[in-house]
C-alpha cells in the first residue's frame, strides 16, 4: 500500500498515517482493490479480448490465464501413497 500511495518506504508511510486512516485504507482496498495484481488483470483482460477478436475461425479461444503473466498452473493433487513414497525417497 505504501508503494501505491507513493511513499518511499513502509516505515515512512506508517509514521505519517494514523491507525484509523490505515483501517480506512484497508476497508477501501476490500471494496476497490488496487495494485499490481489488479493492473495485471486489467491488461490481461484487454489482451484476451484483442486476441479473441483477431484470432482465426478455427483457432481456439484465448483464456485469461493464457495471457496472465503471473499465472502458475496448479499442480495435480497427489494421493496419500504418492506423498508417502516421496517422503521416503522412492518416487517411482
Amino acid at each position: 500500500m505504501a508503494f501505491e500511495l507513493q511513499f518511499s518506504g513502509v516505515d515512512i508511510f506508517l509514521s505519517q498515517i494514523t491507525s484509523s486512516q490505515l483501517v480506512e485504507w484497508q476497508h477501501f482496498y476490500q471494496l476497490e482493490p488496487f495494485g499490481r495484481l489488479v493492473d495485471e488483470l486489467h491488461i490481461a483482460a484487454i489482451r484476451t479480448q484483442m486476441g479473441n477478436y483477431l484470432r482465426g475461425k478455427n483457432q481456439p479461444a484465448i483464456k485469461l490465464r493464457d495471457v496472465l503473466l503471473s499465472y502458475v498452473p496448479p499442480e495435480p493433487e497427489k494421493s496419500v501413497e504418492e506423498l508417502y513414497r516421496i517422503l521416503l525417497g522412492n518416487s517411482r
